[in-house]
């Protein structure tokens, strides 16, 4: 159907221009500060040699991602206005009960929105190593588990439950 291509095209294009940059964002710069919480994550997801440099290569680190993301507190606060307003748009599409953000099934516009939604939701089943969410920084669990409770939350971890493999 043309008019649905065009509309998972739409939303494809508003979560990776919109969501996907604020949340990356925004999730760096609540993690990044806690030294332990950010060498907890990041040794999930790196070899045992790499795991083992990133105490030494943390504060490289951290400056090379802030410049790259240009982290600060100005930034962080208009990724986080920028998500609300994203997850405000999808809670609007499901205000009439649909199961899928277009169309009747699983589109990209679905995958899309709940994979670069996965900072905002930390979802059960994500498919790669996470830390538990007591594990990350206080602020940050707060505000989690607050966009876990919106619609547009609670549908990218369905869209998890039900459709990772």
């Amino acid at each position: 159907d043309p008019e649905a291509r065009k509309e998972v095209e739409r939303l494809e294009d508003l979560f990776d221009d919109k969501l996907g940059p604020a949340t990356r964002r925004w999730a760096y710069f609540h993690l990044l500060p806690d030294n332990e919480a950010t060498v907890r994550t990041l040794r999930l997801t790196v070899g045992r040699v790499a795991g083992a440099a990133l105490p030494v290569l943390l504060p490289f680190m951290r400056r090379l991602i802030g410049r790259l993301y240009r982290i600060n507190p100005q930034s962080a606060a208009r990724s986080h206005q920028r998500i609300q307003d994203v997850f405000g748009q999808v809670n609007d599409l499901l205000k009439d009960g649909r199961a899928y953000l277009v169309g009747g099934r699983f589109s990209a516009a679905d995958l899309t929105f709940a994979s670069l939604s996965m900072p905002m939701i930390f979802p059960d089943g994500y498919g790669v190593p996470m830390p538990r969410l007591a594990e990350l920084p206080a602020e940050m669990v707060r505000i989690i588990e607050s966009f876990r409770q919106t619609p547009a939350g609670d549908f990218a971890q369905r869209m998890y439950r039900e459709h990772r493999r």
